[in-house]
């Protein structure tokens, strides 16, 4: 199903960005570093072409470029690139809403942020 919503440009960008990091994070764990850097490299053109927060379907708010550098840092963590993913985490967490960063979702940022 992944695979088909990300063929399917009826399916909204946002979710078609978060299931490219999904996929990139899996290929990461799974020791596929070079198909994981590939998709990463691909959402930088996904996250360009969001549409403005305030155009974004109530299912899917969240579709922002601040959101995905969370998703970014977690990749960025299971490719061993640990200062960068902390990075990216702190850039996620100063970029987001501030109702945001408090929520129970991005306690993994926020835990991430901390390591490094």
């Amino acid at each position: 199903m992944s695979d088909a919503a990300q063929r399917d440009t009826r399916v909204h960008l946002g979710l078609r960005t978060y299931e490219t990091f999904q996929r990139a994070e899996i290929l990461a764990r799974l020791r596929e570093p070079a198909e994981a850097l590939r998709l990463l490299s691909a959402t930088d053109s996904m996250i360009e072409h969001l549409p403005p927060a305030d155009e974004l379907p109530p299912s899917g708010y969240w579709y922002t470029a601040p959101f995905f550098l969370g998703q970014r840092a977690f990749v960025l963590r299971a490719l061993g690139h640990h200062t960068a993913a902390g990075q990216a985490a702190r850039d996620c967490l100063a970029e987001m809403p501030p109702a945001w960063t408090s929520s129970e979702w991005a306690s993994r940022r926020r835990e991430l942020a901390e390591l490094t």
